[in-house]
């Protein structure tokens, strides 16, 4: 099974849930966000049969459809997990009585969302994507002001028309930017701000099959790329640099401790 989404636009919330790609579910989770934004997506096939008449194109048909779908909000603990999850693939879970400790693993293959904004109250007053897959995921912070944020593009089958729902957003509270810890095998350690961007190549894969929505949304290698502000407080890491010495970072956003940490 797949985890999926779905984004209650009217309330400016995000809800997960676990689907098989392509079915939809009814909202449980939600995640609050900023902004959202769906586009409805058809390829136009052009009917150039001569007519005799001096015209080029005498009628337009509607081909297959997608949807591309983009949000973005602050980076809530746990909820902003599943996102991950979804771009990066998932590993494994461990609880140690204490608290779950998720482990990423690029292996398999990343799951699909269901995805529903909620324009009006009522039947069909929702639309919804089904098998949307992430293709981009990017985090940014800076530790002087804000929140750890996030913006995450996607893509997905044709929208339908839903009943709306009114899932309950999370009550917890995200993190901020001056939340972050930094480790580092050799660079320094204080870092001002950050952008951290994942993102997959989409390919859709359209079968005939007596209908305009896609059979499978295939989800490419994951490329990771960003950029760091660090404080200049001596030359360590632009010798590094000029050396070409590879170095990693560890930046651990938590809140809370022992049972209540996250």
């Amino acid at each position: 099974h797949n985890p999926g989404t779905a984004v209650n636009g009217r309330f400016d919330d995000i809800t997960l849930h676990k689907i098989d790609f392509g079915t939809g579910v009814n909202p449980g989770l939600g995640i609050p966000v900023d902004e959202v934004s769906e586009a409805p997506t058809y390829e136009v096939n052009l009917d150039k049969a001569l007519r005799g008449i001096a015209s080029v194109d005498f009628k337009s048909l509607q081909g297959v459809g997608r949807t591309e779908v983009t949000f973005s909000g602050a980076a809530y603990p746990e909820e902003v997990g599943y996102l991950l999850r979804l771009i990066m693939g998932m590993g494994n879970t461990v609880y140690n009585g204490t608290v779950y400790t998720h482990t990423f693993e690029l292996f398999g293959f990343p799951e699909s969302l269901t995805f529903e904004s909620d324009v009006v109250t009522g039947a069909s007053g929702g639309r919804r994507f089904t098998g949307l897959r992430l293709t981009n995921l990017t985090l940014n912070f800076s530790g002087a002001e804000g929140l750890l944020s996030y913006s995450a593009t996607a893509i997905s089958k044709i929208s339908t028309k839903v009943t709306t729902q009114n899932p309950a957003a999370t009550d917890n509270n995200p993190w901020q930017g001056w939340r972050g810890t930094v480790t580092s095998t050799g660079h320094t350690t204080r870092i001002i701000s950050g952008e951290i961007s994942l993102a997959r190549e989409s390919y859709l894969e359209y079968v005939s099959q007596n209908s305009q929505d896609v059979k499978d949304i295939v989800i490419g290698a994951l490329e990771v790329s960003g950029n760091l502000v660090l404080a200049a407080e001596a030359l360590t890491d632009f010798d590094n640099f000029i050396a070409h010495l590879n170095q990693s970072f560890q930046i651990v956003f938590t809140q809370g401790s022992g049972a209540t940490e996250k």
